[in-house]
């Protein structure tokens, strides 16, 4: 059975590890005369934190090392390694085995001396799901360790280990790895499978792994084909970053229906959630390490985008669907950012603990009083203008202004005019033609009515114009064929990213 490639070329030696500072470090601590009792290896996966705890394993054991962090590979105890039959390496996951029952059993055979090689060694994985109660267990066990063990601890979450036990371990921290430290690691991937390979889609593998090394090889293989990296696969990743870029800089200029619309396109194609959230905060990243002066409201923006994207991935594995955080963000910005300065969003007010209890016969009154308001405030139908005449041709070239101004009394309403229609003019009144009759609703309120009526006659030059809003079969169906139209090419740009 072939082996995957993350497997296969796990790295052997400390040379072969992939962060640099992870290299140094331990080249200094096993260059000493007397190595740590323990180590706490500690940040994101996929960095090599479990091969580095063999690595060790294996080199503290070896009995003619070849040069410091290099095991022979040819020893008795190299030998047993490689065929994994060293069971004096002792490879535990805390996530399955957490209870203190679990620490008793391994703290009951730390006493026992090695039975094949110099030293015993206990790798504990993701170290932080332990209990409290194991992790005092354990506590005393690195307390007063025998000469012949040595403990081996890896975490994604140094925070929830407690600081008792960090403060008896040599803590080395990883980070994501660069694209120039993962295109290195790539390469010798490519050597060994002789692959034949151009070094700037190994830099476009290298970014799509977002500093992960074992996610960077693992798509190494997966566009590889027949010894040769193919074209066709590597282009759908270009494609993916070409996307992910252009939503960003139309974030950055407030274009948010462009932003959704390209964000469906991306769950389509499978892409997931959490991806695009880091792509995102890399690029604001950048972005912002490039910035000069900036205006006072794109700082803010800038701010606020930047705590946004903060919140979605603290909160990644918790909610559902990391897609409906990402639109929830965009909805939150669009409100704040769309609006002008003469209709600012109002924070809803606080109630007292005195308004929050409220009495059956104050909610009576409550609807009775907001019935007989609704009844003051809706705008009653206009009467005919027999002695206003509109022209026809100037209404339709002054329209589409209005309808750009609409913007500044609600985005809605400018959405509903530009999918609605104009109809006829009669009696000097004008009629608009909707889909819905939601969307009449809303033209037919007070305030709605009288600005479209107000705006109409100031550009038609007249003392007074009336408005009606009808209901359109008509229009309704072209509205929905645009949005079939619109759902199609988006199938369309999924099908040419996913090839």
């Amino acid at each position: 059975m072939n082996m995957s490639w993350y497997l296969k070329y796990r790295p052997k030696n400390v040379s072969e590890l992939g962060l640099t500072e992870v290299r140094e470090t331990l080249e200094k601590l096993l260059g000493l005369a007397k190595w740590p009792h323990a180590f706490l290896l500690t940040g994101p996966r996929g960095l090599g934190k479990t091969s580095t705890a063999r690595i060790i394993a294996q080199y503290v054991n070896c009995l003619q090392p070849k040069e410091l962090g290099m095991p022979c590979g040819k020893c008795r105890n190299c030998q047993l390694f490689e065929a994994g039959q060293a069971v004096d390496v002792i490879e535990m996951d805390a996530a399955s085995n957490r209870r203190i029952d679990d620490i008793r059993q391994l703290r009951s055979g730390v006493g026992l001396a090695p039975s094949q090689l110099k030293y015993k060694v206990y790798i504990i994985d993701e170290v932080h799901m332990l209990t409290t109660e194991a992790f005092n267990a354990l506590l005393k066990t690195l307390e007063e360790p025998p000469e012949h063990v040595m403990f081996i601890l890896a975490t994604t979450e140094l925070h929830k280990v407690p600081e008792t036990i960090k403060s008896r371990c040599q803590v080395i921290q990883y980070r994501l790895a660069t694209d120039d430290e993962m295109v290195q690691t790539l390469e010798r991937v490519a050597k060994g499978e002789k692959l034949k390979v151009d070094k700037k889609d190994l830099y476009l593998v290298a970014r799509r792994a977002r500093g992960s090394f074992r996610d960077a090889i693992k798509l190494l293989e997966q566009v590889s084909q027949d010894g040769r990296v193919e074209s066709r696969l590597v282009e759908k990743l270009r494609g993916y970053d070409e996307l992910v870029k252009t939503m960003f800089d139309n974030l950055l200029d407030k274009k948010f229906d462009e932003v959704m619309d390209d964000l469906e396109i991306l769950r389509k194609t499978g892409v997931s959630g959490e991806e695009v959230v880091f792509d995102f905060q890399s690029l604001l990243v950048d972005r912002i390490s490039r910035l000069g002066t900036v205006e006072r409201e794109e700082l803010e923006y800038y701010q606020d985008l930047s705590r946004e994207l903060l919140e979605i991935s603290r909160d990644v594995r918790e909610v559902a669907s990391v897609f409906l955080s990402v639109k929830k963000m965009i909805i939150n910005l669009y409100l704040k950012y769309q609006r002008t300065a003469s209709q600012p969003v109002k924070e809803p007010r606080r109630a007292k603990v005195s308004e929050r209890v409220v009495k059956p016969e104050r909610i009576k009154k409550s609807q009775a009083e907001d019935k007989k308001a609704g009844e003051k405030k809706a705008a009653k139908p206009p009467e005919p203008l027999d002695n206003v005449r509109i022209d026809a041709e100037k209404l339709k070239q002054v329209w589409p202004g209005i309808i750009t101004r609409s913007a500044e009394i609600n985005h809605g309403l400018q959405a509903i005019l530009r999918m609605g229609q104009l109809g006829g003019v009669k009696h000097g009144v004008v009629e608009i033609k909707v889909g819905y009759k939601l969307h009449k609703a809303l033209l037919e309120r007070a305030k709605i009515r009288n600005w479209l009526e107000a705006e109409l006659a100031r550009e038609l030059g007249l003392k007074r114009v009336g408005l009606v809003a009808e209901v359109s079969d008509e229009i309704r169906q072209k509205q929905q064929k645009r949005k079939q139209e619109k759902s199609t090419e988006q199938d369309d740009r999924v099908a040419a990213l996913l090839g």
